[in-house]
Formats: structure tokens, C-alpha cells, sequence
């Protein structure tokens, strides 16, 4: 079956759209020393933050903790993986979306 040359230009947009998000989504990236550098953030907001895991609830459909760095916050886990291996005490890295919820931040 033979190229044509439209579907080499799709292809390379595809990939080219593809590089711009990852790209777009590491420059919306905050990466925070501490739970109150959270909270100056207009939400919903990409954040990188780590902090020692505690307070951790199971399901079936997720997993609820909580992480300490200079204050708490409660992160929130949908579908992990089967092997996820999580630790209270353990130190962490964390990226993830910060969202408004009826209970707050």
C-alpha cells in the first residue's frame, strides 16, 4: 500500500500537536516547597509538590492520603494501579491537579 504524501503531513502535525501539549502542560507546571504555596494559586492548577505520606485510606476504586510539608494536604488517587504500594511515614513526590471541592482546596 503506498504513501501518499497527505498522510506523511497528517502524521507529522499529529505528532507535532502531541509535542505542544506535553510542552504547554510542563510550562503550567508549579512545583511547591510547601502546602501554603498552594494556596496563592488560581485553581484548578498543575502542581509538583513533596511531603511525607500519612492518614492513608484504601478502596477499591481509590486511594486517600494525606501529606505533610510545612501543613497538610489531602490528596486523592483515582484508580491506581494494582501494585500501588503506599507507605505512612514514606517520603514522596507528588504531581498532580489542585481543584476546588466542596470541602475546599
Amino acid at each position: 500500500m503506498p504513501v501518499h504524501a497527505s498522510d506523511v503531513l497528517w502524521l507529522l502535525l499529529a505528532l507535532g500537536m502531541g509535542v505542544f501539549l506535553e510542552w504547554n502542560d510542563a510550562q503550567s507546571l508549579h512545583i511547591l516547597s510547601s502546602v501554603s504555596d498552594a494556596y496563592a494559586l488560581s485553581l484548578p492548577a498543575n502542581v509538583s509538590f513533596e511531603g511525607t505520606v500519612s492518614n492513608i485510606r484504601f478502596s477499591r476504586l481509590s486511594v486517600v492520603f494525606e501529606m505533610e510539608n510545612k501543613g497538610i494536604i489531602t490528596c486523592y488517587f483515582r484508580h491506581p494501579p494494582e501494585t500501588f504500594f503506599l507507605f505512612s511515614g514514606e517520603r514522596i513526590l507528588v504531581r498532580g491537579k489542585i481543584e476546588q471541592t466542596p470541602q475546599g482546596r
